[in-house]
């Protein structure tokens, strides 16, 4: 097994990475995945890259079967 992604959420602000996250982002092969639970959220989940403290958004592609 590999540990492929971490998600969490943000229920009262931007589902961006805080400087918190970003401090405690100790897997840095992973995706970092936040939702925002908020009503009307352009982007309910979003993905991020998290190396030596710097935050890069990933794309997230759905695909269907």
């Amino acid at each position: 097994m590999q540990l492929l992604g971490i998600y969490h959420s943000h229920p009262n602000g931007p589902n961006a990475p805080s400087a918190k996250d970003i401090e405690r982002a100790y897997y840095s092969d992973v995706a970092y995945f936040i939702a925002s639970p908020r009503p009307g959220a352009s982007h309910p989940l979003r993905a991020f890259s998290i190396r030596e403290g710097i935050a890069t958004e990933l794309q997230i592609d759905l695909v269907a079967e």
